[in-house]
């Protein structure tokens, strides 16, 4: 017999002896298995195993792609880059850098907020809202500069703080003793609410939303015996964002910080005990909300950006995860419904190209038919890995030097898989969808579990990725775009765009009214900000595609239903302008420079402002 014959044939069936003979496939298959803790009970161990070409959907003389520079030097963002600007902006007073002062910018920027930050107390109180960041202490500040800004509000400036609590401030916030504490959970928003912030008949309470952290208890302050009644409250009773109102001025003390809340749960996205799925929450962007309704109830020049183009409601993402042939398959029906409603969604596919326990290697030439067809239609083909492991959050970071068809992950059981690397599962797959969809270039990816790598940025801007939609926005807190950071606290910040999943057509099939459910936490994210992600995994299945249907005849003439791709790239451009206000004794002109094209951004002005003209010409004035 020939001996390269015979070695060969031991190779192909090494994998199926070792699939039966493994323990970790005595697990019952009717079985759950939480991966968090199965990883937690035994760990995770990077194993390798020689998986034969028979296996391998391989096209000849196809190799790469090229090995990747594993090293990434993060973007550093200095505070003199964000001292810019008139005074008719937001300034944030910035007492101390070692704080996290850049998720307060990226905050304030994603609500369409003009602002500045400054180092420099005098040139702050030249504005006329002010927020004091990260804190008002005699830590920081000097008798002099207390002095100044106990006179701010007096004088008809607006002070925001965040957790204040100098003794020498208590008459200016209006408060008279506090508790700080890491054990409150709830913030609950009062009835006052709406007549203090001067609410419309379409803004609703937020109600209550939720901040705990079991693993990074967030500090906060509760106050006590308030000169006016509080805009919320915590769950022991104590006030959380208090007010003060003053002849033509305010002071407003919110008793945590929103900025790092958001950062904290962006860093610990992977924790699974901090997860809140099927739970609307956005407790940072409705932080974010209110202050932008500070702002424009106070300032003389109110003029902010508005967050959904072509003045719709919100913004729909419709995805579709494509893991199988008949999920390949299937998705040209749901393209087609999609096509017929002149909508567009984003396809992530797997590129299985390798058979294991899974199911087949189905991303082969035969099948590239049905990707260009949704590619050809106007949908985004996105990746989202080749082998679809269960152990995408802990998995071998990899090299970079992965490359097809050497590449050959094998998931082998619910629990147990060989060969995977996120760089692997990153790149690979990148370069083959780039490969058969020669005219399209792959910048979005989604993990396929929940759990987020600690290395997924990283790797995402090694492969040349843009945008991600791995995080769910009830783990993070938010549901509008950020930047991933890589500390708490700091000034670097990464390039990756994450767009957080909203729900998925999963979470609510089960319930008696799925749309109703959904049209509900939908409402809330059209008035505080935000764009609504929507898994819906395509199949044969009728409750996803009637689901799809019901979802798109309600929002047709008011949402603005986009990509991933499409809805980043208006975001990063929207993310780039700057706004100013300046005031003749004429006229009132808004001065805005746009660095990047971007088509339909909202202007949201006051209402008896009325609009002369434009330079260039072009703009409409339209509500």
């Amino acid at each position: 017999m020939d001996l390269n014959y015979f070695y060969s044939i031991c190779r192909r069936y090494l994998f199926f002896i070792l699939l039966v003979l493994s323990p970790l496939c005595q697990i019952n298959a009717q079985e759950k298995i939480n991966i968090d803790d199965f990883v937690y009970n035994n760990g995770y161990k990077y194993r390798e195993i020689i998986v034969s070409d028979s296996l391998v959907s391989i096209v000849p003389g196809l190799f790469g792609p090229s090995p990747s520079n594993m090293i990434k030097s993060p973007i550093i963002k200095s505070v003199s880059y964000y001292d810019k600007g008139l005074s008719s902006r937001l300034c944030v007073y910035l007492t101390d850098t070692i704080s996290s002062w850049l998720q307060l910018a990226e905050s304030l920027k994603a609500q369409g907020i003009p602002y500045r930050i400054t180092k420099s107390l005098d040139e702050a109180l030249e504005h006329q809202v002010v927020l004091i960041y990260p804190e008002l202490s005699s830590r920081n500040l000097d008798l002099t500069s207390f002095k100044k800004l106990k006179k701010f509000p007096t004088d008809g400036g607006v002070l925001i703080c965040f957790k204040p609590d100098a003794p020498s401030m208590q008459s200016i916030f209006g408060y008279k003793s506090l508790v700080k504490s890491r054990s409150r959970e709830q913030v609950v928003f009062s009835d006052q609410l709406e007549t203090s912030l001067q609410l419309s008949a379409h803004e609703g309470n937020p109600g209550i939303v939720q901040i705990v952290s079991k693993t990074n208890p967030l500090e906060t302050v509760g106050y006590s015996e308030t000169d006016y009644l509080p805009l919320a409250e915590y769950d022991d009773g104590s006030a959380a964002i208090i007010q003060k109102i003053y002849n033509s001025g305010a002071a407003y003390g919110i008793g945590f910080d929103p900025a790092e809340l958001s950062a904290s749960r962006q860093i610990d996205q992977g924790n699974p005990s901090n997860f809140l799925s099927n739970i609307y929450n956005q407790p940072v962007d409705i932080i974010f909300w209110l202050i932008k309704k500070v702002f424009q109830n106070h300032s003389d020049h109110p003029v902010i950006l508005g967050m959904v183009p072509e003045f719709k409601l919100l913004p729909i993402i419709i995805t579709h995860h494509v893991t199988s042939r008949i999920g390949l398959r299937s998705a040209i029906l749901y393209q087609n419904l999609e096509a017929n409603n002149g909508i567009v969604a984003t396809y992530f596919i797997q590129s299985k190209y390798i058979k294991d326990t899974q199911g087949t290697a189905f991303f082969n030439p035969n099948n590239i038919q049905y990707l260009r067809k949704l590619s050809n239609n106007g949908m985004e083909i996105a990746s989202t890995g080749v082998s679809n492991t269960p152990f995408f959050g802990y998995m071998n970071p990899g090299t970079g030097l992965e490359s097809y068809p050497a590449y050959r992950p094998v998931i082998t059981s619910e629990t147990s898989g060989f060969n995977e690397t996120l760089m692997g599962e990153l790149q690979v797959s990148k370069f083959l969808l780039e490969y058969y969809l020669s005219n399209s270039i792959i910048q979005s990816f989604s993990s396929p579990t929940e759990k987020i790598h600690k290395d997924l940025y990283t790797g995402m801007e090694v492969a040349g990725y843009e945008f991600s939609t791995c995080a769910h926005a009830a783990q993070v807190q938010t549901y509008l775009p950020y930047y991933n950071q890589e500390t708490i606290k700091g000034n670097r910040i990464g390039e990756i765009l994450e767009i957080p999943v909203t729900l998925s057509a999963q979470e609510v099939s089960h319930l008696e009214d799925p749309l109703s459910s959904t049209v509900f936490r939908l409402s809330n994210i059209e008035q505080f900000g935000g764009v609504a992600t929507i898994s819906i995994k395509p199949n044969l299945d009728k409750v996803n595609i009637e689901y799809e249907k019901q979802l798109i005849n309600h929002y047709i003439d008011d949402a603005w239903f986009t990509t991933v791709k499409g809805y980043g790239e208006w975001w990063k451009a929207r993310s780039m302008i700057e706004l100013d206000v300046e005031t003749t004794e004429d006229f009132t002109y808004v001065n805005l420079y746009a660095p990047k094209l971007i088509n339909d951004l909202p202007l949201l002005l006051p209402l008896e402002w009325q609009y002369i003209g434009s330079q260039p010409q072009g703009i409409e004035m339209k509500g």
